[in-house]
């Protein structure tokens, strides 16, 4: 008896003409993400299957090279995009970092996007809380009272609004939110809770600090708003 043939000598071609379709298309919507690269995907795999099942190879090999066009050009695309938006948020960054900024003295106002901000008083503890419930600074806890009001019109979130502490070394610290935690337990709002800034409504509230207790020549820096191209300013504290 004759032997079984292995390969299928099928005219149609199913996989074949599949793969070359999903090639085609995985071109065609190059722009479109994640679609094009499963389309060119699919397109080499059901390329391989067709030219191992079928004799007749022809549309395989088309769909097989389509598929693999367009991975490849998918992938440069995707290279190209990421080198491109990272250095565009490296400019952005380089420019933030070498932007002017004005200085100003404590209790003297000054705008920035339409928000003013005033820098009131800066103490020192070494606890926040109450006798039952407190937290203890590492270092030195630096309680910064500023008073903040919305010039313009309309309500504006305080999303994208900074403050980081600056000593004489240069170093940037946060505020700590385990600290502000406990704010109102001594009666101090912490700024950090507030979500919006109604027009012509001030609010004066607190940004606490946990800083070394070797920093001096202390320094505000306030950012206002968004995560590119925000307008920054600094004050200079004096410790009281």
């Amino acid at each position: 008896m004759p032997k079984e043939e292995t390969k299928e000598k099928s005219s149609v071609h199913p996989l074949g003409t599949a793969s070359l379709i999903l090639g085609i298309l995985s071109i065609v919507l190059i722009l479109i993400p994640v679609v094009n690269f499963i389309l060119a995907l699919l397109a080499i795999i059901f390329g391989i299957i067709g030219i191992i099942k079928y004799e007749r190879k022809g549309t395989s090999i088309a769909g097989l090279i389509m598929g693999c066009i367009g991975l490849i050009i998918i992938i440069f695309i995707t290279i190209f995009l990421i080198k491109g938006f990272g250095e565009i948020a490296t400019l952005m960054q380089n420019a933030n970092n070498t932007a002017s900024f004005k200085e100003y003295k404590m209790n003297e106002p000054f705008v920035l996007e339409g928000v003013q901000f005033n820098v009131k008083k800066l103490t020192q503890k070494s606890e926040i809380g109450s006798a039952n419930q407190k937290t203890t600074a590492n270092g030195i806890f630096y309680i910064l009272e500023v008073n903040i009001e919305n010039k313009g019109n309309e309500t504006k979130s305080t999303f994208g609004q900074n403050m980081q502490l600056i000593d004489n070394k240069g170093r940037k610290f946060s505020s700590s939110s385990q600290a502000e935690q406990y704010a109102s337990l001594e009666n101090l709002k912490s700024l950090s809770s507030q979500s919006q800034l109604q027009p012509g409504l001030p609010i004066t509230g607190v940004k606490i600090f946990d800083l070394p207790k070797d920093a001096s020549t202390l320094q505000v820096e306030i950012s206002c708003c968004g995560f590119f191209m925000q307008k920054t300013a600094r004050v200079n504290l004096t410790k009281s």
